[in-house]
């Protein structure tokens, strides 16, 4: 999910925000302790307030958008709040042919102090997003979903629609259809997107091949590529991604490292580079657990400058995004809560309304089963008047509840 404009902000709104923010804080604080839902982007939903586990980013890389769930296999099932048609039997086990439901929907108020005029506020649905999965076999399912965002300003769309097949908990699959390009993790416990999803997050019409070997696993995919194909060149990209997930001393430690043959097919990109020519991608991925402490780390970059039809502030430019995440999982009077700090920033990417730097704080609180309050202070700075930006800093607030399911 996003929050509109949020890339341009100026000064601190909380004496706005004090009347929202006691409403939501007296809503958690009156709820009975439970479970809550937290996000991680490129991460999956989970009933619980809860850093991503390494475990499981060995199983993400393909098929739904990286801030909701992209998994290679199915959670346990106590785990997964999903609907299952029909549901699992008294020993645990799925029986086929089967249908599963999954939604989230994100709503609450934002205040926006842009770096320049005047502060707005809103209230907002940030997400809606219903999916189903089909799977009349164990080595074969079938997944759709339809996402609304901002209020409208992405409207219903046809998200993800794919064929993945491959043994369950086996050693390879195979996947097909539209989906999310497994370049870059963007994990985040942030309400808003990290600033390397901004920048390289691809969805495409494409296939893929992968692997888990032991704490080894890869994927290597190709896809239609339409950028070039505006000026009919070959349709025919590719990328591959390869990781680690183990445990070493005892720690979950997950890295990976990806390459896409033209990040100027990304989301972001694409509308603003008419080019003939390739431009690489590479994604550097890190994730880290320490008891409660969770530290993620990324860095999403062009490979090479791009050309001269690239628009006057990117020709000859290589944009590049980096973010830097720490979380810290406690317990607040009997409930599950998540405090977590961030910083990010760019390089040569004004053209994409992306800050030269951002300060994050976030607070998830798990106020009812599978329903999260959540916090979030963005604190921006755009880029020097040298550099064709104001020089300004601004900032927005965030208060939502996040449903998942």
């Amino acid at each position: 999910m996003s929050v509109p404009n949020l890339d341009q902000h100026r000064r601190h709104p909380l004496g706005a925000a004090y009347p929202i923010l006691a409403a939501f804080i007296s809503l958690a604080m009156l709820a009975p302790p439970a479970l809550a839902v937290t996000k991680a982007s490129g991460t999956s939903e989970k009933a619980s307030v809860a850093t991503p586990e390494a475990t499981n980013q060995a199983k993400q890389g393909l098929g739904e958008d990286p801030k909701h769930e992209r998994p290679f296999e199915e959670e346990e099932a106590n785990d997964q709040p999903a609907l299952r048609f029909p549901p699992l039997d008294a020993s645990g086990q799925q029986s086929y042919p089967f249908l599963q439901l999954n939604g989230l929907i994100e709503a609450g108020w934002v205040h926006i102090d842009p770096y320049e005029g005047p502060a707005t506020s809103e209230w907002l649905i940030s997400t809606l997003l219903l999916g189903m999965t089909f799977q009349p076999h164990p080595w074969v399912a079938v997944e759709a979903s339809g996402l609304y965002e901002d209020n409208g300003r992405t409207p219903l769309e046809l998200d993800v629609a794919q064929l993945k097949i491959g043994p369950p908990e086996g050693p390879w699959f195979l996947d097909g259809g539209q989906f999310y390009l497994p370049f870059g993790r963007y994990e985040s416990n942030m309400v808003s997107d990290p600033l390397t999803l901004n920048l390289g997050e691809n969805r495409e019409i494409g296939a893929a091949l992968g692997f888990e070997y032991a704490s080894l696993f890869g994927a290597a995919y190709t896809y239609r590529g339409e950028r070039l194909g505006r000026h009919g060149a070959s349709l025919d990209e590719w990328g591959a991604e390869v990781g680690y997930a183990g445990e070493p001393g005892g720690y979950p430690l997950t890295l990976a490292v990806g390459y896409i043959s033209d990040i100027g097919d990304s989301d972001s990109l694409y509308p603003l580079v008419e080019g003939n020519d390739r431009i690489g991608g590479l994604a550097l991925s890190a994730l880290f657990e320490a008891g409660p402490w969770t530290l993620i780390g990324e860095y999403v970059a062009a490979t090479q400058p791009l050309d001269g039809y690239a628009g006057e502030n990117l020709a000859g430019q290589s944009p590049a995004a980096w973010m830097l995440e720490v979380g810290y999982q406690f317990d607040l009077l009997g409930k599950e809560a998540l405090i977590a700090l961030g910083y990010q920033g760019t390089r040569e990417a004004l053209a994409l309304a992306l800050p030269e730097t951002r300060g994050l704080v976030a607070f998830d609180l798990g106020i009812y089963q599978y329903t999260t309050l959540q916090l979030e202070w963005v604190l921006d700075q755009d880029y020097g008047e040298s550099a064709g930006g104001t020089g300004n800093s601004g900032n927005t607030f965030t208060a939502q509840i996040a449903v998942a399911f």
